[in-house]
C-alpha cells in the first residue's frame, strides 16, 4: 500500500499558540511546515515516523525518527514550552496513556 503523506501548515490552529515559547517539539510533524507559523527564533524538535517526511525538513531542525509511543521516555523532561500534537494522536496507540 502506498500511502501519500498530507503536508498542511494548518493555520486554522494559530489562535491557540501562546505567545511566550522558545523550545518547541512537534509530534507527527511531517515536513515541519507548522513551524512556519512560530516565531522564527526557537529551538524545535520534530519526531516522525516516515523518512520520507523527514528529508523535507530543513537541516536547522533537530529530526527524531521514531514512533512517539517509542521515544517518549528518550526526551527531555520539562524541557519544551510548546507541545504540537496536529493530526496526530489517532495514530497512537494508546493515546490516554501519553
Amino acid at each position: 500500500m502506498i500511502y501519500e503523506y498530507k503536508y498542511s501548515n494548518r493555520v486554522d490552529l494559530i489562535e491557540f499558540i501562546p505567545e511566550n515559547y522558545s523550545k518547541v517539539l512537534e509530534i507527527g510533524c511531517g515536513n515541519a511546515e507548522f513551524k512556519k507559523n512560530l516565531k522564527k527564533e526557537i529551538e524545535y524538535w520534530c519526531v516522525e515516523y516516515s523518512q520520507s517526511a523527514l528529508d523535507k525538513i530543513p537541516n536547522n531542525i533537530k529530526k527524531i525518527k521514531v514512533k512517539y509511543e517509542d521515544n517518549i521516555k528518550n526526551l527531555p523532561d520539562n524541557y519544551f514550552d510548546l507541545i504540537i500534537c496536529n493530526d496526530v494522536i489517532e495514530h497512537m496507540n494508546d493515546h490516554d496513556f501519553f
